[in-house]
């Protein structure tokens, strides 16, 4: 996606530079990028924060797994008592 977003920007620079685009349309094009990128940048911490919470999810399960053959030794001794 940031290839893409860079191919684009060195396009429109290009054109601007040329002189074949309005300054109006050369502005708004400059606001879009900017807006990408942004958004682009929220995405990748969205990414981020997914596979944290991922294997923090993962660790948990494997945490709870291990207690539960404990726990049910523990009921069938209580059980026995």
């Amino acid at each position: 996606m940031r290839r893409h977003i860079r191919y684009a920007c060195w396009g429109c620079k290009a054109v601007q530079q040329a002189g074949l685009v309005d300054e109006v349309l050369a502005a708004r094009l400059v606001e879009q990028r900017r807006v990408i990128k942004l958004q682009q940048e929220e995405l990748d911490q969205l990414h981020f924060e997914h596979q944290v919470l991922a294997e923090e999810a993962s660790r948990l399960r494997e945490e709870v797994a291990a207690l539960e053959p404990q726990e049910m030794e523990d009921e069938e001794q209580a059980q026995a008592a």
